[in-house]
């Protein structure tokens, strides 16, 4: 590791060597979990920085972002170009501008704390783990926020779990840098500093083993949930074709009625009706009404409905015993349910036959839908990417629901990375989360991050499983991200002004 600065001399082959340490940092998330692999890319990132002047370090921090985020996110091209109709060109243009974008953060971290860096010691053990986590909770919150391939998800294997229902992902993620860099510290420095590195990777650890279990922060309450979780795999590109409106919805009702006589919640996955609700609320949902009523149940269904003004809006209901109220998707996805762009662009792309249309969104309180007495805090495909919006409904909800459509990115490495993101959110709020895909996984989620039931991938299948209802409250629930975002941005104004009274802040 000391001499990696010296092998890479030349400019283009730090960028170049950044580039492969960030592509092969996208092997440490799902689905191939090569979490070892992470402390030691971002230990050569940490090398390849401190031996930087301040404008190298952004651009060796950006095109360790290219490599990692182009090889997370190459799954977009099959959403927007595939089953999104875009133009391949357009695709591509989209996908690059993500990715770029999405590299400036890692950039700014370089930049910045190079910029401002203190000693050696102070600079990679807590400027750089806080100005990392900070910011990604910038890049989840800047615009409509994208946080997906936050480092901390590569945690729900490891120890660094225990910190999730303290400090949320992002604490995790400034965790794994702290690592990383009293590695480099240990591998590069000398005398004391290598002994403080040494006591870092015995200390956090150390302090980890001191921290409850995840799942110890809340507990089950009640009698368990019968729940039947089904998944019918229709494929993204048959899903809106009329043809396919009557055997996707015979499916749906094949699979509802083998389960057990005795499940009282059963869930389909995001708009499983294909079907605008007004058009087949009389030939299907009210006879679902009956059926589910016969058996005592109720069914969580999905489908897109029309509002008064005639906008779209994303919902997910129950029919049957418990009906009555509904949920409405607040937090939409950028380019795929609304287009934040101005007027010119709208009229290009309607000048290229690209089809947009904005759907609304739900407002940002609502009542939570109760089945059986339990309270459920639902969340719609890309909502439970952000820990912010999940704890909205806490602790109020007793059970998470997440119901998604990841038949968009058909047999890439997306469905698996939406798994781990939904995994985590079960951690930080001490809450079990049922999830329904689609195409799968659809699993029951238990609060220490594992699955209790699970269905497979591209599978047309159902899993019955119960769940307790849990009560209780995480500190990441009671306090969220700001106790990160205070410690990230007081260490980010330190460094500023500790730089610039000593001098040293050109």
């Amino acid at each position: 590791m000391k001499k990696l600065a010296e092998i890479t001399g030349k400019s283009w082959l730090r960028y170049l060597c950044a580039l492969f340490l960030g592509v092969l940092t996208t092997l440490a998330f799902a689905p191939f979990n090569a979490v070892w692999l992470l402390i030691l890319t971002l230990s050569g990132l940490v090398a390849l920085w401190s031996s930087s002047a301040p404008r190298q370090a952004f651009f060796l921090g950006w095109w360790f972002g290219v490599g990692h985020f182009a090889t997370g996110l190459y799954w977009v091209v099959i959403s927007t170009y595939v089953y999104g109709g875009a133009p391949l060109w357009i695709s591509a243009i989209m996908v690059s501008l993500l990715v770029s974008y999405c590299a400036l953060y890692p950039a700014l971290v370089g930049y910045a704390g190079r910029r401002w860096a203190w000693s050696p010691l102070p600079w990679a053990s807590l400027q750089l783990p806080l100005l990392w986590g900070l910011a990604e909770l910038l890049r989840g919150w800047i615009g409509t926020g994208f946080p997906w391939l936050s480092l901390g998800y590569a945690g729900l294997e490891t120890p660094l779990l225990r910190l999730a229902p303290i400090a949320g992902v992002f604490g995790i993620s400034a965790a794994f840098i702290f690592l990383a860099a009293s590695l480099w510290l240990l591998l590069a420095g000398q005398g004391r500093t290598r002994l403080a590195a040494l006591g870092g990777l015995f200390l956090l650890p150390a302090t980890l083993y001191l921290l409850p279990a995840p799942g110890h922060w809340t507990v089950p309450v009640g009698e368990p949930l019968s729940v039947g979780l089904v998944q019918g795999n229709i494929a993204q590109e048959d899903r809106w074709r009329p043809a396919m409106l009557k055997p996707t919805l015979e499916r749906y009702m094949q699979l509802s009625g083998e389960l057990p006589d005795d499940t009282r919640l059963i869930i389909w996955p995001e708009a499983a009706v294909p079907a605008l609700y007004q058009h087949v609320e009389e030939h299907f949902f009210k006879p679902l009404h009956s059926w589910a009523e016969g058996r005592q149940a109720t069914v969580l269904g999905g489908a897109l409905r029309l509002r008064e003004d005639d906008r779209i809006i994303n919902t997910q209901f129950p029919v049957g015993l418990d009906s009555g109220s509904m949920y409405i998707k607040r937090h939409l996805v950028p380019f795929g349910e609304f287009f934040p762009v101005p007027d010119f662009i709208r009229v290009f792309m309607e000048g290229i036959n690209v089809g947009y249309e904005d759907i609304a969104a739900g407002p940002r309180e609502q009542a939570l839908v109760e089945v059986a007495g339990y309270k459920l805090g639902i969340s719609i495909c890309f909502e439970d990417v952000f820990g912010r919006d999940i704890r909205r409904d806490l602790p109020e909800a007793d059970i998470l629901v997440n119901v998604t459509n990841d038949g968009w990115f058909a047999d890439s490495s997306a469905p698996h990375q939406h798994l781990q993101i939904a995994r985590m959110r079960a951690v930080e709020t001490g809450r079990p989360l049922l999830r329904v895909s689609n195409r799968g996984v659809s699993a029951h989620i238990r609060t220490d991050g594992q699955l209790q039931a699970a269905t497979g991938f591209l599978a047309t299948e159902w899993v019955f499983t119960t769940v307790s209802a849990h009560q209780g409250v995480t500190p990441y629930v009671r306090r969220g991200d700001w106790p990160l975002w205070l410690a990230g941005m007081l260490v980010l104004l330190g460094s500023m002004s500790i730089r610039r009274h000593s001098g040293k802040g050109a």
